[in-house]
């Protein structure tokens, strides 16, 4: 019996240490992209409520910036101003952080510090992270994320809500010194935007 107990014991710090490792390795890949100065991606989206989406994005903190060919969207860490290039209509709001979540593909990144299960696979020079939500009721029931075992910048993104999957492929990640200007609708670019005040 004492030598069931011991081995129970041992599995279990086993799978602790095991999630502790992958958590380390998100911690990492946190850090590499929320650098002050700030980082700049491009992205491209299949599957979900998304597909087809692809642009750039810059991130600075809590800041960023979000570029299609259809919209704009900054958010300089309170307010967001999202700029439809078809109809020059530019909507001011306050999100919520679920709001945010949703609109920001690197989101993501900050998922795993509450709810989730992780574990993780070393496949050729990648980690392959797994999150498996602990609730039902989680907006994002799973994810794997793939990330670089020596620069842990992570290239792809796979994720499931309500039962379906989205692809994010993240390329041309940088390292880039960015204004805090960047991250706010400038009317003088765009003259002829109509601004709706949603706050």
């Amino acid at each position: 019996m004492k030598r069931l107990l011991f081995i129970v014991s041992l599995l279990g710090i086993t799978s602790l240490l095991y999630a502790q490792n992958t958590r380390t390795i998100l911690d990492k890949a946190a850090n590499v992209i929320n650098q002050k100065s700030g980082m700049r991606a491009s992205f491209s989206i299949a599957g979900g409520t998304y597909n087809g989406l692809a642009g750039t994005i810059a991130i600075k903190g809590k800041k960023f910036q979000l570029s299609t060919p259809q919209m704009i969207i900054w958010f300089n860490g309170r307010e967001m101003w999202s700029y439809v290039k078809s109809n020059e209509e530019v909507n001011l709001s306050r999100p919520s952080n679920t709001q945010l979540n949703r609109i920001n593909p690197y989101s993501f990144i900050t998922m795993y510090r509450s709810g989730y299960k992780l574990s993780h696979e070393k496949k050729g020079s990648n980690y392959i992270a797994h999150l498996q939500a602990q609730s039902k009721n989680s907006r994002i029931s799973e994810a794997y994320i793939t990330i670089h075992a020596k620069t842990y910048l992570p290239s792809t993104v796979k994720l499931c809500e309500k039962g379906v999957w989205s692809t994010i492929q993240l390329s041309k990640v940088q390292n880039v010194k960015l204004s805090d200007n960047a991250f706010q609708f400038n009317a003088k670019e765009h003259p002829n935007a109509e601004i709706i005040d949603l706050r």
